[in-house]
């Protein structure tokens, strides 16, 4: 969905744990994309986090989206 956006996603994969109840957005840009996050904040309805970048994460990813069994598509 975000890349028929044409946002950059620099990968995809399955979330840290099995059972994921509550989508996750977080911001690891250090707040240099505000208008991004004010979208994906829109778009899960989710409130976005930081938190120090994950060195596991690929080069580029400024934003991690971790989808949740709340998630549904409209």
């Amino acid at each position: 969905m975000l890349k028929s956006y044409n946002y950059n996603v620099v990968a995809s994969g399955a979330a840290p744990t099995i059972t994921v109840k509550q989508t996750q957005i977080i911001d690891r840009s250090g707040g240099k994309k505000p208008y991004t996050i004010e979208y994906l904040q829109k778009r899960f309805g989710v409130t976005v986090t930081t938190q120090t970048p994950d060195p596991n994460l690929p080069a580029g990813a400024d934003i991690q989206i971790i989808i949740g069994a709340d998630y549904k598509t409209s």
